[in-house]
């Protein structure tokens, strides 16, 4: 995932990485084509049609503008489009609500939870499950 540490060169690489089961993408703003975070499509199991989300803005004032739901959205037209996939999941903690709520504006439903899966500063919080279908997406696009 995308980390504030990283340079431009080791991001551009870790994109470019030929990978059959793993598409990584740089997010970038509209107005000043800088880079705010990558999003990738990882575990794709081609015989099922499923794979794994996973998304990273780096820099908090790019948070809660909507980078990362538009991105998301670009994504899952990608996921179920370009690769024909039928499902796509994600895990999020509890602790993150910014980010369970961008993934329902997307079409994300829980799906289930691993109670107290992580301890985060002397509490402990689930893993929230999401999934989203190609027919749901499709419903809702």
């Amino acid at each position: 995932m995308w980390s504030a540490k990283k340079t431009k060169e080791e991001m551009q690489n870790w994109i470019e990485s030929d990978k059959p089961n793993e598409y990584a993408f740089a997010i970038r703003t509209l107005a000043e084509d800088r880079l705010i975070g990558d999003i990738e499509l990882d575990g794709i199991n081609w015989s099922n049609g499923n794979c794994w989300v996973g998304i990273g803005i780096g820099d908090r004032e790019f948070w809660g503008k909507g980078y990362g739901t538009d991105a998301m959205r670009v994504i899952l037209r990608f996921a179920f489009m370009e690769l024909n996939l039928h499902r796509v999941s994600l895990d999020v903690f509890e602790y993150n609500p910014r980010a369970i709520r961008s993934y329902e504006k997307a079409g994300f439903k829980i799906e289930g939870r691993v109670r107290q899966a992580l301890n985060r500063n002397g509490r402990r919080w689930d893993d929230i499950h999401m999934g989203i279908l190609r027919e749901e997406w499709e419903r809702d696009a």
